[in-house]
């Protein structure tokens, strides 16, 4: 019976004491030596976690801008996708177009247009993109065409002649792929 005692004298000396150790009334004092105290000791035991998200986001938006800017690129319609005059698409155009509005995930059906030479010529494409995306798009509101001032990915038609002529060399020079003729070893004896 004593020990139920003591700890319930206990009990009450702590919870009548607690707010004056803590700093006055109530416990919450903002300037007190023991409101300090523990707001250090949390910040020393979660140290790495307040800092970690900050850089996390600084990393992610890197990464975040350059997933657009591959977007871009390959949503990109550039001379290839127009008639030589600029007004109207292509079919390689035209087929370009309609693989970016029904494959794309829709966050990334924007259609970028490679700027032109001149402004005439970029905003012939630009028209002519913007008509082709309308006339495809008829379920719903017509994507964003967008100008551009990234470069279209592509490799000159030098490079792709010079790749295929040394291929054409380079293919005869390969040996044929032979299966090796089975030998069976003389050892009989089933050991090492």
């Amino acid at each position: 019976m004593l020990r139920p005692r003591l700890l319930l004298t206990a009990a009450l000396f702590f919870a009548a004491c607690t707010p004056a150790l803590a700093g006055g009334e109530g416990g919450y004092q903002p300037n007190s030596p023991w409101h300090n105290y523990w707001v250090n000791w949390h910040r020393n035991n979660c140290w790495p976690e307040p800092f970690t998200t900050v850089d996390a986001a600084s990393v992610w938006n890197v990464v975040d801008l350059q997933v657009a800017k591959g977007w871009e690129v390959q949503n990109m319609l550039s001379d290839a996708h127009f008639e030589a005059d600029g007004a109207r698409l292509s079919a390689a155009g035209r087929l370009k177009v309609h693989a970016i509005l029904t494959q794309n995930p829709v966050a990334f059906r924007t259609v970028f247009v490679a700027r032109g030479w001149t402004d005439d010529v970029t905003s012939r494409r630009l028209a002519a993109a913007q008509m082709a995306t309308a006339q495809m798009s008829e379920d719903g509101p017509a994507p964003a065409v967008l100008v551009s001032n990234s470069m279209p990915a592509s490799t000159s038609a030098d490079s792709i002649a010079g790749v295929n002529t040394w291929y054409a060399g380079f293919q005869p020079t390969i040996p044929k792929p032979q299966t090796k003729a089975f030998q069976q070893d003389d050892d009989t004896s089933g050991g090492p």
